[in-house]
């Protein structure tokens, strides 16, 4: 595909556009799924175009969004239309049309609340160190997971996690210390982009002798 981008994990692939005009964004997805349908087609490959399976969004503000009809983003795939939502999950990120992220945090604080309350029910049985592993459940689909993500929450959803997080610490008793949900969120986000630095360090070295050599990559602004 020449002109959208994408993205691919595993078995999920995600094929976007980033446009002002939607005439464009509806042209160039449905000129670009079309080449990608016809590679399939070549390779006796099939799209599934199941609701749930292949499913498109519009992101934008809510200005903009509000100018639209549900109808505004058409594609369609060898004449069938594909499904429009306005909540996609990727990668068990929950992620809306306006990208305010507050369904995404709900799932998070009911899954992690779920975890508090059953360390609550078992904690008289565990000893500390198998308290200690729960109470890190509790944390890990908040921290350890969509740190870039959970980093643009409100201040008062923030606050929220970090009085669970609280919560889960006296449960498990022994002075463990708490800390803070913003800054190991921080943490765990600076530690990921690192990662992505070092993987496009490396394939930009392949084939050079040394990394001063490779201009390609100390040119590469983006």
């Amino acid at each position: 595909m020449s002109e959208a981008n994408c993205i691919q994990y595993a078995d999920d692939t995600v094929v976007f556009v980033a446009h002002q005009n939607l005439k464009t964004i509806n042209e160039t997805l449905n000129n670009e799924l079309c080449k990608l349908q016809a590679y399939f087609r070549d390779n006796e490959l099939i799209l599934n175009l199941k609701k749930g399976k292949t499913e498109t969004v519009l992101f934008g503000t809510a200005k903009r969004l509000s100018k639209q009809t549900r109808n505004s983003l058409s594609i369609e795939i060898d004449g069938v239309p594909v499904h429009h939502v306005d909540l996609y999950v990727y990668l068990g990120n929950q992620l809306d049309s306006k990208l305010n992220l507050n369904d995404n945090f709900d799932k998070a604080y009911k899954k992690a609340t779920g975890r508090l309350n059953l360390l609550t029910k078992v904690r008289s049985f565990l000893n500390f160190e198998a308290a200690y592993k729960v109470f890190e459940m509790v944390k890990a689909p908040i921290v350890l997971y969509s740190s870039l993500i959970h980093l643009q929450l409100t201040s008062t959803q923030k606050r929220k996690l970090q009085s669970l997080s609280n919560k889960a610490g006296k449960i498990v008793g022994g002075n463990v210390k708490i800390k803070g949900i913003e800054n190991r969120m921080l943490q765990n986000a600076c530690n990921f982009v690192k990662q992505c630095e070092g993987n496009e360090r490396h394939k930009g070295t392949e084939g050079n002798e040394g990394y001063e050599g490779n201009k390609g990559y100390e040119g590469n602004k983006g």
